[in-house]
């Protein structure tokens, strides 16, 4: 039996994926002989006879279970004084006893298991008018044929101890099968079947929605019979379709592969790229430009991409591994045309990202720039959305032109990201300089980094909770209320002077700035963004977004494949937030 490649998606939870359950089947399977070219049957039927001559209708019948018979010829010897005068449906000739008998155009193509074609003749005869016996099909004697039981399949793969959550199950061909019964099951007696499949091939292919040990076994199924079962195999399964470290990529992808369109064909091979489904992994593409007369350059150095993955290792973030932290994989890819100002900033990004930025990935890699500048202005980048999966950065004017510092283009990239990752400017909203969020979010920490551990440029999201402060009631010996998680760290604040305090948080502070730390029910504008107000920390870590925008996974699997055109990325709603500008990053300067 030819093989055939044949792709289901078919573990249905709590269903069993066809019909009822088969009776027992025998156990004992029979030894097929070596095939003869042709099995056949005759039928000789006398259907008239008048003493001196008779009417015969003979049947051939192909009882080979795998072959076509294309073109026959019967052959026999009568065993009397037989003498055929006329033959219908077939051409004959005869020599003495012996006669042979040819299809006709028409009915030369005799299906297996039972295919016939019927021929007849009037003939003859003086004294005994026996049928003859020795009957031959393309000179091969036709003794008819009982088709056997068939061989029990031999399991190929997977085998005992594989794991994953697709697999192609494979079993040797067994002569004298007709079909085959693959039976997957949770319970070593496989009293409760999950699948239960009668399959016209020696393979299955199979993403699974269930998640634990299973077992599966197979048997042929025959003419007169099945085969017995296969041995038993034991196999840990893991739903494919599941998110076991919830970064938006299915575990099935991370285990065996994305392919983008469903077309059995792999078109990003996560495996080998690292990927991960029990530790979270984010990949980003980075195109760049480059302006020579940049001194520091435009794109990224091995240092920046080194501390950006670096702090991504480092999150507080758990995973079933059992180990901390999220794997962010970045392929500084190509060079893109240099455009010293994309104006507007949604359609040239997006034409940029139509052009350079393949499709296929669109489910799996967020994408960004590292440009020059955009929208006339100096401003440090742009996620166009919160949450997103593409981004750009822009320190083109930044240091007289030269653009970014290795410190600045590393707060940058994670800042950006951080909105692409849900992230507002305040952590759950976009009010900026909260004494309370310390986070690479907060535009005096992007370029410089969270103080933490007696030293800056820690460009890290904030890691814990912290409470809310009401700048209209504010207690000195409360001070941010965070406890022993912010030993180490330092914030700004703002005194009622105007003037900026960069002050240790682990302890009490210094509200209204005047020598003591004694006062309750201080009221002062803290964050420096005019008016009262509650400022509300954030947990960012905590609380990130892994499947924002074209990113798809988990519940974004519904998610449109192909990108955005030019004019669908000019036409996406911007969020109204400022992002900094050089001039303001000259001003939070320490």
């Amino acid at each position: 039996m030819k093989k055939k490649s044949n792709l289901r998606c078919i573990l249905l939870s709590a269903l069993f994926c066809a019909g009822g359950l088969v009776a027992a089947h025998p156990v004992v399977a029979q030894t097929v002989p070596d095939e003869p070219e042709t099995y056949c049957d005759i039928d000789y039927n006398i259907v008239d006879d008048w003493g001196f001559g008779a009417t015969v209708n003979v049947t051939v019948y192909n009882d080979n279970y795998i072959d076509v018979i294309d073109g026959w010829t019967v052959s026999w010897e009568f065993e009397g004084d037989q003498s055929i005068s006329n033959m219908w449906s077939a051409t004959f000739s005869q020599e003495g006893s012996v006669v042979e008998a040819t299809n006709g155009d028409w009915n030369g193509l005799l299906q297996p298991n039972g295919g016939a074609a019927t021929f007849g003749f009037n003939m003859s005869y003086s004294g005994d008018n026996a049928a003859p016996e020795n009957f031959m099909v393309n000179g091969i004697p036709c003794f008819g044929y009982t088709p056997l039981v068939p061989n029990t399949p031999v399991v190929q793969s997977p085998q005992t101890g594989s794991f994953g959550a697709y697999f192609n199950f494979d079993w040797t061909d067994a002569q004298g099968a007709v079909a085959y019964r693959f039976q997957l099951s949770s319970s070593s007696s496989f009293s409760t079947l999950v699948i239960d499949e009668t399959l016209t091939e020696s393979n299955y292919a199979l993403k699974s929605t269930v998640a634990g040990v299973y077992y599966w076994r197979v048997f042929a199924i025959g003419q007169s019979g099945d085969s017995g079962y296969s041995d038993i195999q034991v196999l840990m399964l893991t739903d494919y379709f599941a998110d076991a470290d919830g970064d938006s990529l299915l575990n099935g992808w991370e285990l065996h592969g994305y392919d983008a369109d469903d077309d059995g064909e792999i078109d990003i091979d996560l495996p080998a790229l690292g990927a991960s489904y029990v530790h979270k992994d984010l990949f980003v593409e980075m195109d760049y430009m480059v302006r020579t007369s940049a001194a520091n350059g435009l794109g990224p150095n091995q240092n920046v991409l080194d501390g950006i993955v670096d702090v991504f290792a480092n999150a507080p973030v758990s995973n079933p591994d059992g180990i901390d932290g999220i794997t962010i994989h970045l392929e500084l890819d190509e060079q893109v045309p240099h455009d010293a100002d994309l104006n507007p900033v949604g359609s040239e990004f997006g034409a940029l990202m139509n052009t350079h930025f393949d499709p296929v990935r669109t489910g799996i890699y967020f994408y960004m720039i590292w440009a020059d500048a955009y929208d006339g202005g100096s401003s440090s980048g742009n996620a166009f959305n919160i949450p997103n999966s593409y981004f750009v950065v822009t320190l083109g004017k930044w240091n007289n032109n030269n653009g970014g510092t290795d410190a600045e283009k590393t707060g940058l990239f994670i800042h950006e990201f951080g909105h692409d990752l849900g992230l507002g400017h305040g952590g759950g909203d976009h009010e900026n300089d909260k004494p309370n969020y310390l986070s690479v979010m907060n535009y005096m920490y992007t370029t410089e980094g969270v103080f933490r551990d007696g030293t800056s440029g820690h460009f890290d999201y904030q890691r814990f909770d912290i409470p809310s402060l009401d700048e209209r009631n504010l207690d000195e010996g409360f001070g941010l209320g965070g406890g022993a998680e912010l030993a180490g760290y330092r914030t700004y604040f703002n005194c009622p002077n105007g003037s900026r305090v960069f002050t240790p948080v682990d302890g009490a502070i210094d509200w209204n700035c005047d020598g003591d730390t004694f006062d309750a029910y201080v009221s002062s504008n803290i964050g420096g963004n005019g008016g009262l107000s509650v400022l509300n920390s954030y947990n960012d870590w905590a609380n990130l977004v892994y499947g924002g925008g074209l990113v798809r996974g988990g519940t974004n699997t519904s998610k449109s494949l192909s990108i955005e055109t030019a004019q669908e990325v000019d036409t996406l709603q911007i969020i109204e937030m400022e992002e900094m500008t050089y001039e303001e990053h000259l001003a939070r300067q320490r």
